[in-house]
């Protein structure tokens, strides 16, 4: 099962495509069946059903707007994108969904914009009016939350939208993260690097497998299993051993190989009874886990609060960022 949660608002799917939403003490089923699920900040909820037909929640039950999708966005300021099997986009009106010219295989949609790759690695920025081709190749875009615009090309060539056009900025990475104002990068040999503006990519001495930005301006790291804080000069060692990192509104929590759980205190880790495989933190404060047995728990501040039903996956706000899955290969013809 899938948790969106946004807006106030916690949506989940199960593995039967089940729909609950949280009423703040239990999970209550909701009528119809759901593949996806996208909630936004002003408390839109969207969805998609096992035969692409779409669905909006009106508050008191499902409303089925004409036409199919494969994936649906929902923007940070209520813009509501989605893609279909052929590639094809539409953008929701407020009555209607909308097709605009052209193709997109990944749509980025924050802080007002909206920017799409399609199948070539072309770029495409919606302008109001119509998808406008922008001049590069990119595999990969990211747009924050302060209206940042950043893409990596296939050849780890990292580009940055100055409002005009892209400038192409010295090295190479093959992961960027955008949030709290701050860009961080990893290049595949895991040497880290910060953005600094006029300076430029800063290289940041070590190396890290996975980076996390939060909302507030935090940054955590692993590199195997060691577990980093950045001090604004450098890499502070954090004693202890993590899988998993999760950082966002002042908080920050890991799960170790065991799957034992830790938030940190400021100084230290305190370690929280239980064991979770997965866990999650969101801008506003929650935090919610899985453990291996698929059950869903919620900190409220003292201690986890188990909830009903069983879920696979967490997730805490809207992921800005939205691909379709790829097609499926043709399977060869029979030998005669």
């Amino acid at each position: 099962m899938t948790i969106a949660v946004n807006g106030g608002q916690v949506w989940g799917l199960n593995s039967a495509h089940e729909i609950y939403q949280w009423n703040g003490t239990d999970w209550v089923q909701m009528p119809g069946s759901l593949v996806a699920i996208a909630v936004g900040s002003d408390q839109q909820v969207w969805g998609i059903n096992g035969s692409q037909q779409i669905y909006q929640w009106e508050g008191l039950g499902w409303n089925q707007t004409p036409g199919a999708l494969e994936i649906i966005a929902v923007g940070s300021d209520g813009q509501v994108w989605g893609i279909n099997s052929s590639a094809a986009i539409y953008w929701w009106t407020g009555s209607q969904w909308l097709q605009t010219p052209g193709t997109l295989d990944v749509i980025a949609v924050n802080a007002g914009q909206a920017w799409g790759l399609n199948g070539n690695q072309e770029i495409f920025k919606w302008n109001g009016g119509a998808w406008a081709q922008i001049t590069g190749s990119l595999a990969t875009i990211a747009v924050g939350s302060d209206g940042q615009v950043w893409g990596i090309n296939s050849n780890g060539e990292i580009y940055r939208w100055n409002g005009t056009g892209w400038t192409q900025t010295p090295g190479s990475l093959a992961t960027i993260a955008v949030n709290g104002g701050q860009v961080w990068g990893l290049n595949s040999a895991q040497q880290i690097y910060r953005w600094d503006g006029a300076a430029g990519w800063m290289p940041v001495p070590g190396s890290l497998t996975t980076i996390a930005l939060g909302s507030d301006g935090q940054v955590w790291g692993i590199n195997g299993s060691e577990i980093y804080q950045w001090n604004g000069n450098g890499w502070t060692q954090i004693p202890g051993s993590f899988v998993t990192i999760a950082v966002n509104g002042g908080q920050v929590w890991g799960l170790n190989s065991a799957q034992q759980i830790f938030q940190w205190n400021g100084s230290g880790w305190t370690q929280i009874p239980g064991s979770l495989v997965t866990i999650a933190v969101g801008a506003d404060g929650q935090v919610w886990g899985i453990n291996g047995s698929e059950e869903i728990y919620q900190w409220n501040g003292k201690g986890w609060v188990q909830t009903s039903g069983t879920l696979v996956s967490v997730a805490i706000g809207s992921d800005p960022t939205f691909t379709r899955p790829p097609t499926p290969p043709i399977p060869p013809s029979p030998a005669p």
